[in-house]
Order: C-alpha cells, then structure tokens, then sequence
C-alpha cells in the first residue's frame, strides 16, 4: 500500500518567518542571491536540509521568490510587509502572506474561523495528512492566525484554495530533504539554532515517525525539526557502518598487531595451497628475509616435483 503524501507546507509560523526574511532584506535588499548566501543571512553555515527548510518555509509564505537559476531574491509581499507605505498595505500583505501555502488557504476554506486545534487535526487526518505532518502543520497555521490576531489584522478576507495558483511556492527546492530513516545522518534545528556540532546518526524512530533519537543521546527530537545531512568523514582508519542503523563488526587486527599464542608474531608465514603458496610478511629484516628466501626455495622444489610427477603420470 503506497504511503500517504502530504502536500508541502512551511515548518515556521509567519512571524517568524518575516523575522528570517528581515535578516535577507538587511544584507542584500530585493537583489538576487545564491542560496547558499541566503543561507548564510540565515544564520547557517552554509547549504543543508536544515537551511533548505528554512528557505522552503519562506518561498511558501511568498517572502522569498525565484529568480534565476539557483537564485533567490525577498518579494515586494515581503517588502510591503518589513517597510510599509501604510498600515492599510501592511494589512493586506499580512493576510496575503498568511494564505499563501496552499495548505493553508484550504484549512482557511474549510474553516472560515479559526478552528479548535482538536477539529484541524481531524480534518487533516480525514485528509490524509502523514501523522508527522499534521503537528506541524497545526502549529505554524494556528500561530500565524494568532500573530495576525495580534498585529489586529482581519484575515476573514484570506485567499480561497481556488484562487490564485501556488506559483512557486509548492515546488520543492533543490535539495530538499526526505523522510529520515534509522541509519541516516541528521541536524538538529531547534528555533534556528542548529543542535549538533555534526551531523549525529539514527538509532530510533517512533511508530507514527513523529519522533527520533540519535546515538548516544536518549532525547526524543521531533521529526520536523531536523534535515537529512551527509555523514560526516570518519577518521583515518575507521570503517563507515553500514546502512540500516546495524554496527559492523570491529575490523580485523592489523598484521603488526597479530601474535601467535607464544606471544610473538612470526615475520612471515608460507601456506600450500596445491599448486601455488600464499605468503605473509611482516616488518622483515636481514636475517628474516634471509630465512624466508631459504623456505622459499624448498617450497619451489616441492612444486616443481609435484609438477614432474603430474607430467610423469600423464605420460603413462
């Protein structure tokens, strides 16, 4: 049976949403600009499935907007919203702003008023919302009706579902994360503050996939507040466990850490196997190499007697 799909939705109320798209206007004003140095305006170090939520979460409120290829650049919406010409304006590029996901402008159809957080919860059940995104979901459209209760706006007039396409803020960005699985590699964006130094791995997710854990931590993350990164680079000599969450079995002992049960290692070791030998060696020296060149040499003529012996038989 296919898994449900819930359409994409911001991870952010909108106010705080114009407080990150505030940070973008103050550096680089309606300019366009990779999304790496949005990211960066963000408070990230760089691009990752943290930051892509982030910036994904501003396209939908219509505060971010495409440009070229790979470019960004802060709306009018935005700018009528950070640096009014009235209030009037203002007004209506909050309630204009505050329905822009699609989602929400379909919560705002079906509930006129602002529903009970129990009953929106229901209606995204009975529409097939994941259970992870329904919290979410919950969460950013109740705090962005609140936020315009308090900023006295009246959102009555919002957008229908039927009225004015997505554009772009339902197309996913490039690079936008999956669902995390036991075996991935996360960070952790708490209130825009990233949680791990690096990247941490999997080790638990709940039933509903509304919870997670990471190695070496027994706090439970919500879903929707982390991002799929790449692992980190093991250091030199460590194997990389495989995926799945499974640790590997420690790796075999270097030959110089081998010991025989008398204690020492021997330098090298000689084994038949029919016609060819298999040879190991260790840190030789003068006088080992020396032995090892000895046995060497009985061991070919041994194989060369075997050799006469088979052309020998075969002649008979």
């Amino acid at each position: 049976m296919p898994r449900q799909q819930s359409p994409g939705y911001p991870n952010m109320s909108l106010q705080k949403a114009i407080d990150r798209v505030r940070k973008i206007h103050d550096a680089d004003r309606t300019a366009e600009i990779d999304r790496e140095t949005a990211a960066i305006h963000l408070g990230y170090s760089g691009l990752s499935g943290a930051s892509d939520k982030a910036i994904a979460s501003l396209v939908h409120y219509g505060l971010l907007e495409r440009g070229g290829k790979g470019l960004v650049r802060v709306s009018k919406m935005a700018v009528d919203i950070l640096h009014p010409d009235s209030p009037a304006g203002k007004r209506r590029a909050l309630v204009e702003a505050a329905f822009h996901p699609q989602v929400f402008r379909s919560i705002k159809e079906r509930f006129p008023h602002v529903p009970s957080e129990p009953a929106l919860k229901s209606w995204l059940v009975r529409e097939n919302f994941q259970d992870r995104a329904i919290g979410p979901v919950t969460q950013a459209y109740l705090d962005t009706c609140r936020y315009l209760e308090q900023e006295e706006v009246d959102g009555s007039g919002g957008p229908s579902a039927g009225e004015a396409g997505e554009s772009s803020s339902m197309q996913p960005l490039e690079g936008s994360a999956t669902t995390p699985k036991v075996g991935d590699y996360v960070q952790w964006d708490s209130g825009g503050a990233l949680q791990f130094e690096k990247p941490r791995r999997i080790r638990w997710v709940s039933d509903d996939e509304a919870w997670l854990a990471v190695e070496g931590s027994d706090t439970g993350i919500p879903m929707t507040e982390v991002s799929i990164e790449k692992p980190p680079a093991p250091p030199s000599g460590v194997r990389v466990p495989p995926e799945g969450g499974m640790t590997p079995p420690p790796a075999p002992p270097s030959p110089n850490t081998l010991k025989t049960q008398g204690g020492e290692r021997p330098p090298f070791k000689v084994i038949q196997e029919g016609a060819k030998i298999h040879v190991e060696a260790y840190d030789l020296n003068a006088s080992s190499l020396a032995r090892l060149r000895r046995k060497l040499e009985k061991y070919q003529e041994i194989l060369e007697m075997d050799t006469d012996e088979d052309e020998e038989e075969g002649d008979l």
